[in-house]
């Protein structure tokens, strides 16, 4: 029985005849997240690591209640206390990977613009892995699979669900001032975590939205032609990094969700890096796949929040 291998009928469009040497991929869908967050490396299928509130002393030592100002008397007794705890986090790697075949005539067809299929196909199938991936770290929800479920992960979306939250107007977010809403939220997370947010995601949508805004807004202009882009990239805010928010526009966020925090304390952990694999062949054709498996990591929980707007 034939095998389900590509075959060079199937690319008759780009097999040399009086073509163009060039033949242009086009990644449609960027992949912020994959490429600005940092890595590390995973040991396991259950990922973990420990995060620490630092709090304000109270009265009492760890109780809860007004925090102190710490006067302490001269030459006092000093009662001690337990050391700070931390909470273990977690979350659960994913495999994800992308498979590819190509039969043993392809290899040796002239393809327009395609010196190597084996490695175009493969350079293809990792974009298109990443794309997979970059939808997993925005809309993932965790679990922990079977032999015959697959492992998830929580995906930012779900970790920032789960810190500050804020529900606000569309019919105001809308408006030229619609930045109001927006600093409702930086406001939550910096008074839950005394730290500044330093980017939002947004989707392409609410971006042009937000392009409208007069308020607390940097438009970058090109000084050589004196022109003024009509785009906003930076938001001043007084919750916000000195330099201002960044706001990266994604694909895979939902529409009317906006996911806060900073960037340093989201972190992507590799149990096995990208690569691209040889399968077993029983056909007149080659078996390939690139994989991945990895998980999202917040290292401040605290600090990162999500608006919806309706």
């Amino acid at each position: 029985m034939a095998q389900n291998y590509g075959n060079t009928y199937d690319d008759s469009g780009a097999i040399r005849e009086d073509l163009l040497d060039i033949l242009t991929k086009v990644n449609k869908n960027a992949t912020p997240l994959v490429n600005l967050l940092e890595d590390e490396k995973a040991t396991n299928t259950t990922h973990i690591w420990p995060s620490v509130i630092v709090s304000p002393s109270v009265t009492g030592y760890g109780s809860t209640g007004t925090p102190t100002q710490n006067a302490q008397v001269e030459g006092a007794t000093i009662t001690m206390q337990g050391a700070t705890p931390y909470t273990n986090n977690s979350n659960y790697t994913q495999i994800s990977y992308i498979p590819f075949n190509i039969s043993e005539t392809q290899q040796y067809v002239v393809y327009a613009g395609v010196p190597n299929i084996l490695e175009d196909q493969a350079e293809i199938a990792m974009k298109r892995l990443g794309q997979d991936f970059e939808n997993a770290l925005m809309n993932g929800t965790a679990s922990a699979g079977s032999s015959t479920t697959a492992r998830q992960m929580n995906g930012m979306g779900a970790f920032c669900a789960a810190g500050q939250t804020y529900a606000g107007s569309a019919a105001t977010f809308a408006t030229t001032t619609g930045n109001s809403v927006l600093e409702q939220l930086l406001q939550k997370i910096y008074t839950a975590s005394t730290d500044h947010a330093d980017f939002v995601l947004v989707n392409p949508a609410n971006k042009t939205q937000i392009d409208g805004w007069t308020a607390n807004v940097t438009r970058y202009q090109e000084a050589d032609k004196y022109m003024l882009s009509a785009f906003i990239n930076v938001y001043q805010s007084s919750f916000g990094v000195p330099g201002g928010i960044k706001l990266i526009i994604d694909n895979f966020i939902n529409q009317n969700t906006f996911n806060a925090g900073k960037l340093e304390d989201f972190h992507i952990a590799f149990l096995r890096r990208p690569v691209g694999k040889k399968l077993a062949t029983l056909s007149d054709g080659m078996n390939f796949y690139t994989v991945l498996e990895a998980t999202l990591e917040l290292r401040n929980p605290v600090a990162a929040g999500q608006l919806t707007i309706s």
